[in-house]
């Protein structure tokens, strides 16, 4: 049986979301590289994503949109970019 969001109250809907549900969607928007993916790329993307949840800017609702996503938005594509750049981290 899929995930039925709408079965949420707002409430629940608007809490932060899940470390499980972070690192989930890492491993789904996660690049691939010669079509295995990149386990680098899976951990930052959930990181940076845990990290928007624990700032309370990325809640419940925000990670049922992003599961159905093809690839990560630029936004967030381009602050991994950035935190990756401003800590001499390879890109």
């Amino acid at each position: 049986m899929p995930f039925d969001i709408t079965k949420l109250s707002a409430a629940a809907q608007a809490r932060p979301a899940s470390r499980s549900q972070c690192h989930a969607l890492g491993g789904r928007l996660a690049k691939k590289v010669k079509g295995k993916m990149s386990y680098v790329d899976k951990s930052r993307v959930g990181a940076h994503l845990a990290k928007r949840a624990s700032d309370g800017s990325f809640s419940i609702a925000d990670a049922n949109g992003y599961f159905k996503l093809k690839s990560l938005p630029k936004a967030d594509r381009a602050a991994i970019t950035a935190y990756c750049k401003e800590h001499d981290l390879a890109v």
